[in-house]
């Protein structure tokens, strides 16, 4: 199964599979031992005995600092272990052509190519033409200025330049693969934190008044079970009422589909107050909001309702509802105001603060002498 991550990966053009990860890595390295195989193969002809072991070893020296300290794919090094790499590069290609003579200089490009991959481009630039340059003064200072001999020397420089160009070229391509691959691990880690969090979120706002609610109507029930069996009766039916909503929202929460009605959550906070013992007035209760607004006002609506519940000893609890211009406001007021206050700062009042800021609102929890209320704003 595919996972949230690497669907937004491929939406955005940033999905890099495992495979095109490691294919750009084998590229790489083909081609750098193809380039190693074929210089050696040209100095073959010049070299025997001793000069050819020499000669044998350096190129794995050269080619085995190539892929490990300049087209490697993971984190690049530090500016010491570069200069390092890139000293011992330099010696690899220089040193044994006093001894090799020219054509062990076409170890160069792997030179070239190292530069403009380790220095920044205002410094490898220049690097990799001196060092484009330097195989072509040390062919002519061989063969000197025949016509025969510009030939060779125009070879050698462009030989090279291209090495140095197809070496970088290919590293940077695979690096920047693996960095894409990288960040599709990243974003899919992301993504079911995300999920995590939604999850977590939706099931405190939209199951904590539900179970509350079960919670009140089913203490009624056992009051009045003995005293009054036909409102016993009447408490039970929205007993199993409450209970099958639950079940549906329990389900938009797995599904991601959770959307909240303002009125119908008036609807149901009336019906557990009541339950509750809890008098209940209702202001603004038709006044016209947007489908956001009224979904948001109406998940605050039931975090208010849940605290004063769950925590808040109230007698009394008044909902005021409003729309100003291009502002509406929700305050949710009640008499329980030591331990309504007390739960201020708990996970759902955070959970609102994060979905009003979203929408460039705000919610704000105020404790006065008698009484403590919930408030929140949106624009509309």
């Amino acid at each position: 199964m595919t996972s949230p991550g690497v669907e937004e990966a491929r939406a955005s053009g940033l999905y890099v599979s495992d495979t095109a990860a490691r294919l750009s890595r084998a590229v790489v390295v083909t081609v750098c031992a193809a380039y190693a195989v074929v210089n050696l193969a040209g100095a073959y002809t010049n070299y025997r005995g001793v000069d050819a072991v020499v000669c044998t070893l350096c190129a794995a020296a050269i080619l085995t600092l190539q892929l490990t300290c300049f087209s490697r794919l993971g984190a690049p090094l530090g500016w010491a272990g570069r200069a390092v790499a890139l000293a011992a590069m330099a010696v690899l290609v220089y040193l044994p052509a006093v001894w090799l003579g020219v054509p062990f200089l076409a170890f160069g490009g792997f030179l070239a190519g190292s530069l403009l991959l380790a220095l920044p481009s205002w410094a490898g630039v220049p690097a990799y033409l001196a060092v484009t340059a330097v195989a072509g003064v040390l062919q002519r200072r061989v063969e000197g200025l025949e016509p025969d001999s510009l030939y060779s020397i125009f070879y050698s420089i462009s030989a090279t330049g291209l090495t140095g160009l197809v070496i970088f070229a290919l590293s940077r391509l695979a690096r920047f693969v693996r960095q894409l691959h990288d960040a599709r691990d990243e974003l899919s880690r992301m993504a079911v934190a995300q999920e995590r969090l939604r999850f977590a979120r939706d099931a405190h706002d939209l199951l904590g008044l539900s179970l509350s609610a079960v919670t009140v109507k089913a203490e009624v029930v056992d009051r009045l079970v003995d005293t009054d069996p036909k409102a016993a009766h009447s408490e039970l039916r929205e007993l199993l009422a409450v209970s099958r909503r639950t079940l549906g929202e329990v389900r938009m929460v797995v599904a991601g589909a959770a959307e909240l009605s303002l009125p119908e959550e008036l609807r149901s906070a009336r019906s557990v107050l009541d339950a509750a013992g809890v008098d209940v007035s209702v202001l603004g209760e038709d006044v016209e909001l947007p489908d956001a607004v009224s979904a948001l006002f109406a998940t605050m609506l039931r975090e208010a309702v849940t605290n004063v519940l769950r925590h808040a000893k109230a007698g009394s609890c008044h909902v005021a509802i409003a729309r100003r211009g291009d502002e509406a406001r929700l305050v949710v007021t009640n008499d329980g105001v030591q331990e309504a206050a007390d739960d201020a700062g708990g996970a759902g009042l955070e959970n609102l603060r994060r979905r009003f800021g979203g929408l460039g609102g705000s919610v704000v929890a105020e404790r006065d002498v008698d009484e403590f209320s919930l408030a929140g704003r949106l624009p509309v």
